[in-house]
């Protein structure tokens, strides 16, 4: 029964989704929205992406200490983010330390509890971002209090690694130890866990801004109302329950976070609300899409290259 209703319930928040826009919007005017998008924003927003997907590479690279396969792991990373963004229930998490042991020889373990550590991490940078772009106009103070918890939070991680060190340390199964054991090699502290976490604050700066592109290239939503939906449409991203490729969690969370920006009337927002989070959608699952795609595409041509360019130098 829980496996039916696990396969069962992400169709059903897709029915409900493409439906819903249908009733309420209309696809033909999320298509039209994209038609007077201007090409600048487009192409800014898709660089922004690319280099939001680079950085995250990049945190793989250094929290892993994995030199010279830097084209590798960007492929791994994208194709992660690809089954993550695409399949329901969190499955696609489950594809990291897959291959991160078929590829790099990477134990599960190993990568399970680096990837636990970047939610985290990304989980607290979207946390602080939301909260201080919720309270910046009314209680400007709170905001800077906000960043500077971030900055402890951050500093003083390694307490965390620790209280859990410290619950296993009388663990005797074999399971625990090597979680425990893994656990103490895991970076929670000094120059190369702050550089992950910079990596992940400045990823998410660039993710983020690409989205705002986007959403105000299309609706008429403010600024301020549109990154707050922002924001909470990518909070709904840790929820253990989503649709299809995110389907109906990712639309009500931007509605819900930009609600909380005081829009008053509910009836006459929401169809401009759920256009814009429509929109987003799908730019994000095209955007991945797309990228992804090319990053085959060089991956394939890459090996042609190469022997003509050695031919070259040997000339």
């Amino acid at each position: 029964m829980k496996r039916i209703i696990k396969i069962l319930l992400p169709l059903i928040l897709l029915i409900l989704t493409v439906a819903g826009v249908e009733w309420f919007v209309g696809w033909h005017t999320i298509v039209r929205g994209f038609n007077d998008l201007p090409g600048q924003y487009l192409w800014a927003a898709m660089v922004l992406m690319v280099f939001s997907y680079v950085l995250r590479t990049w945190r793989i690279e250094v929290s892993l200490t994995i030199k010279g396969r830097f084209s590798e792991l960007f492929k791994l990373s994208l194709t992660h983010n690809i089954l993550n963004i695409m399949m329901p229930m969190r499955t696609g998490e489950a594809s990291f330390p897959i291959f991160m042991k078929a590829q790099f020889n990477v134990p599960m373990l190993t990568a399970s509890l680096h990837l636990i550590m970047f939610r985290l991490l990304d989980l607290l940078c979207l946390l602080c971002i939301g909260g201080v772009l919720l309270l910046w106009r009314d209680f400007p103070l709170v905001s800077l209090a906000i960043c500077g918890l971030f900055v402890v939070v951050i500093r003083y991680s390694e307490l965390l690694k620790l209280l859990a060190l410290r619950l296993l340390r009388s663990a005797h199964q074999p399971i625990l130890v090597k979680i425990r054991d893994t656990l103490e090699q895991l970076p929670t502290t000094g120059k190369t866990y702050f550089t992950i976490a910079l990596l992940t604050l400045c990823s998410w700066l660039s993710k983020l801004t690409a989205f705002v592109l986007i959403v105000l290239g299309i609706s008429g939503l403010s600024f301020h109302t549109a990154l707050l939906g922002i924001v909470g449409a990518d909070l709904s991203s840790v929820l253990p329950i989503h649709g299809v490729a995110g389907s109906g969690t990712f639309e009500a969370a931007f509605i819900l976070a930009a609600e909380i920006n005081g829009i008053n009337n509910l009836q006459s927002s929401f169809p401009q609300l759920l256009e814009a989070s429509v929109q987003l959608h799908v730019f994000l699952l095209g955007s991945a899409a797309s990228i992804y795609a090319m990053s085959l595409l060089f991956a394939t041509l890459m090996p042609l290259l190469k022997p003509s360019s050695e031919a070259a130098g040997k000339k």
